[in-house]
């Protein structure tokens, strides 16, 4: 039965045609775009899976630094000597032997001295706030109660990163009660400085810097961002609203990827941000490398499926056509070949020799029994030749018989005659 499907009226060269569009022309157009598209998405998420590695490799760096901000502290506090000065309202030792000392050798920019009830007693680089009293601030608290540790707060649009300790004798240290043996606080801070960060931005490899109301405050950078004090303009308003829900926000931009950290008071207010910046110039360079890798493979794939396509037709299609041709037209070329397809020594060789013989045997029983009907016709004739002879013949014997019988008839009727005229004595 003969297909009437679409492909069924098609060529075999056109089917191939059609496949390697499918298989070949679509994929190449289709793949390179895909590819490029998850390898990029690929590397996006490695980039940002690095600037969040930054982000917890600056915790750890700032945790180091209030842990090591809190010890320096604890060493001068929990001292005799401290105490001893403290007792005698020795100003002067602690200028010499805590306030330099601390500042020169540590970079801590504040110092404070207070008694038990939050008096300032003593004061190096304290801001005009914490100048006289810090009987109502947390970190005052914090240490009253005992909860010696490091809080953030701001202070003059600053972020001060701030210590606070009893200041009590070294044989106190650890006791339960040492807030009781305690003689005043002594409380130590460092700003986010520039300083500051430069230190970190060489730890965790990346360009930090800290803003506050879109005001820069300090950065590590100095040739990419705006002097400190002025407006920090590239902080889009989405950063912005996460840092005010106090979230981590990754910004991601055509040349740097900005990973924000809302920095947090003790009393639970944000008092800026920290913003990481991490460069994206070796990801375009990957991605154009790889662009025109996927390319370049691309256009070798298609090179490659064109050079295929005309060896399978002629290796393959003009082979089956070749045959059925050969089918086709037996009778027309049943005494001709094509000497290449004759020549061949693979299965399309076979096949045509064994059609061509095949179709030469049935050509040469095929003349056999042409010879046998015109020899069958021929000797029809003869027959029908003969036939009407004999027929012929055959109708004048009959003929002749009858003819015989009437005359016999008559020749009774006259000799019955004969007999009655003799009879009567009458003859004729």
């Amino acid at each position: 039965m003969q297909d009437k499907s679409f492909f069924g009226f098609l060529k075999i060269r056109t089917k191939f045609f059609l496949a390697f569009i499918a298989l070949v022309i679509l994929p190449v157009m289709v793949i390179p775009v895909y590819m490029y598209q998850k390898i990029s998405g690929g590397i996006l998420n490695i980039e940002i899976a690095d600037a969040e590695e930054s982000a917890i490799q600056y915790r750890q760096v700032r945790a180091t630094e209030n842990s090591q901000l809190l010890k320096n502290l604890q060493d001068y506090a929990h001292w005799d000597d401290a105490v001893n000065a403290l007792n005698k309202s020795d100003g002067a030792w602690f200028k010499s032997q805590v306030f330099e000392y601390i500042s020169k050798h540590y970079g801590y920019e504040m110092i404070i001295i207070a008694d038990k009830k939050g008096k300032v007693l003593w004061q190096y680089g304290a801001p005009i706030e914490l100048s006289d009293d810090i009987s109502d601030t947390k970190f005052f608290r914090n240490a009253r109660s005992g909860n010696e540790t490091v809080v953030y707060e701001q202070y003059e649009k600053s972020a001060i990163m701030i210590a606070s300790a009893n200041i009590i004798p070294i044989a106190a240290e650890g006791s339960p009660t040492a807030v009781n043996d305690a003689v005043g606080v002594m409380v130590c801070g460092d700003k986010i400085s520039v300083e500051n960060l430069v230190n970190i931005s060489v730890s965790i490899g990346h360009d930090v810097a800290f803003f506050n109301d879109n005001t820069l405050v300090a950065s590590s950078e100095y040739t990419r961002t705006p002097e400190p004090g002025t407006l920090f303009r590239d902080v889009n308003s989405e950063a912005f609203r996460q840092i005010s829900s106090k979230k981590q926000y990754t910004d991601i931009q055509p040349d740097y990827i900005y990973l924000y950290i809302p920095v947090i008071s003790d009393e639970g207010g944000v008092i800026g941000a920290i913003r990481l910046s991490q460069e994206r110039s070796w990801v375009d360079l990957i991605k154009r490398e790889l662009y025109v890798f996927i390319w370049m493979y691309s256009i070798g794939l298609f090179a490659s499926s064109i050079i295929f396509l005309v060896i399978m037709s002629f290796t393959v299609v003009g082979p089956i056509s070749q045959i059925i041709k050969l089918i086709k037209n037996f009778n027309k070329d049943a005494g001709t070949s094509d000497p290449l397809m004759i020549s061949r020594s693979d299965e399309f060789g076979d096949l045509y020799r064994t059609f061509h013989s095949l179709i030469s045997q049935v050509s040469a029983h095929d003349k056999e029994l042409t010879e046998l009907v015109r020899a069958l016709a021929k000797s029809k004739e003869e027959n029908e030749s003969k036939i009407a002879e004999i027929t012929k013949l055959n109708k004048f014997m009959v003929g002749r018989e009858l003819r015989m019988i009437e005359l016999k008839k008559e020749l009774k009727v006259c000799t019955e005659s004969k007999q009655v005229e003799i009879k009567n004595g009458k003859p004729t």
